[in-house]
């Protein structure tokens, strides 16, 4: 296992290999894989521990991928899954509050961070006024839909033709509006995780993938 890493061999494809391997091993009948152990699953927890650090070993990553096969059962759709997402939730802008100016030097957008070796737009998204509720409705004062519609839709939506017009960004340093005005990804960090804030959020970024095709759109879910 650590030859293959060694050689080179991309994380998924090798995550293929653990997953897909034990399935011919085994002939019919015989559990795929043995009994789970107590320590099985505590070494699963601080393998979870250090992947969220992001301080896996090569090593380690191959065993954590293992472990995860034997003390869930996790699939490998599931686990690519997972794995996106834990890389997702790790990466740090390189810059933080750009703003973008126009022709006239006029305030005409911002992102709230940029990380250039993923060339990936990150906005940070606060959802608690969903939690505030009317006296008088007892109802939320806003529902998740009109606040992803205004928040995730209206607003990205506000940036994408906004990176079309910018002439220069502020304040410095940042990076130049040349080196980011190609970028096509953005990723929304929300700070509330609820099923209906999940719906209203995905449905969002379907429409702005259907007007943005060359676009990808990923979303966060709850704090860190």
């Amino acid at each position: 296992m650590l030859r293959v890493l060694e050689a080179g061999v991309s994380f998924p494809a090798m995550l293929a290999g653990l997953l897909l391997l034990p399935q011919a091993a085994h002939a019919p009948g015989i559990p795929q894989h043995p009994p789970v152990v107590p320590k099985d699953a505590l070494r699963l927890a601080e393998l979870e521990r250090l992947q969220k650090l992001g301080k896996l070993t090569q090593a380690e990553q191959a065993e954590y991928l293992a472990l995860l096969a034997k003390v869930r059962g996790i699939h490998l759709d599931k686990l690519d899954e997972q794995l996106r997402e834990a890389h997702l939730r790790a990466i740090v802008p390189d810059y933080q509050n750009i703003h973008l100016a126009g022709l006239r030097k006029e305030a005409v957008g911002e992102f709230d961070g940029v990380n250039l070796k993923e060339k990936i737009f990150i906005e940070d998204k606060t959802a608690e006024g969903l939690r505030v509720v009317n006296p008088k409705t007892g109802l939320p004062s806003q529902t998740a839909a009109d606040w992803a519609d205004k928040h995730i839709h209206y607003k990205t939506t506000s940036r994408i033709q906004a990176l079309k017009i910018t002439q220069y960004t502020y304040p410095q340093p940042a990076p130049d509006i040349e080196r980011i005005r190609g970028f096509r990804r953005l990723h929304f960090r929300i700070d509330v995780d609820t099923p209906e804030l999940r719906a209203a959020t995905e449905e969002a970024m379907r429409r702005l993938r259907t007007e943005n095709p060359t676009w990808e759109f990923t979303a966060q879910y709850g704090k860190n």
